[in-house]
């Protein structure tokens, strides 16, 4: 749903391939719904030159975070970075000091 397509309504795959913007897939390896194949086949797909895949071994289907805050944390701001882009600090959101 992120990225504008819901994957029960269709060729997710097909989708995959019209994103030209970075992608970063995340995917756990123990997840019955996005198996580890079928995260990297959506991988391959992408066309875009910035793409990541993440797997999280032990991780069922939305569990990647709470199994592996570590692996899972500095893999998204190492992807970030790579876009230049750095989070704002919880400290300083909503005007704190």
């Amino acid at each position: 749903m992120r990225m504008g397509f819901d994957p029960d309504d269709g060729d997710v795959e097909a989708a995959v391939r019209e994103i030209d913007a970075p992608i970063l897939f995340i995917a756990g390896g123990e997840d019955r719904r996005m198996p580890p194949a079928l995260a990297e086949r959506l991988w391959k797909a992408a066309r875009s030159p910035l793409k990541e895949l993440l797997l999280v071994p032990g991780a069922r289907h939305g569990e990647a975070f709470s199994t592996d805050r570590e692996t899972y944390l500095n893999s998204v701001y190492r992807f970030l970075a790579k876009l230049r882009y750095t989070p704002v600090s919880s400290a300083k959101v909503g005007g704190g000091t």
